[in-house]
Formats: C-alpha cells, sequence, structure tokens
C-alpha cells in the first residue's frame, strides 16, 4: 500500500493541507483598522491555520460566501 497516496487523499477531502482542524471565533473589530467605507467589516480569529495553504483555503472559502468582497488572513 502506498502511504503517500494515502495521505494526497486525506488532504483533497480535507480541503486543506494541515492533518489538524482550525477553528473560527468571532472578534471585535479593531477601531484603529476599521476603514470608513459603507461596507461592514468583520474580523474573525482562526486557530489551527499553520501555512500559506491554509491561509489560501481559507481566504477563497471567505470569498465565496454571498456578500463577501474581499478576504484577508495574516498567520502572525
Amino acid at each position: 500500500m502506498n502511504t503517500h497516496q494515502t495521505s494526497n487523499a486525506n488532504q483533497r477531502k480535507s480541503g486543506c493541507c494541515c492533518a489538524g482542524k482550525s477553528s473560527i471565533s468571532s472578534a471585535a473589530p479593531d477601531t484603529n483598522s476599521v476603514s470608513r467605507s459603507s461596507q461592514p467589516l468583520h474580523q474573525l480569529q482562526v486557530q489551527g491555520a499553520t501555512c500559506g495553504g491554509c491561509v489560501k483555503s481559507i481566504e477563497h472559502t471567505l470569498k465565496s460566501v454571498s456578500g463577501v468582497s474581499e478576504a484577508s488572513m495574516d498567520l502572525a
């Protein structure tokens, strides 16, 4: 049995390159970074994202939500 193929299959199923699960919770907006646009700003705390692949997957998923015009994530 080729374990590399099994690992890749698990990665595709989870939608992320990391084996762990991430969790998302709302955070109070940072008033210093809130723009003065008519669009509401929502900030989320995401736990469990550990690499660029996680960031790309989360940003892509958020952008696919109806009403979301922009999504960005910083691992810091």
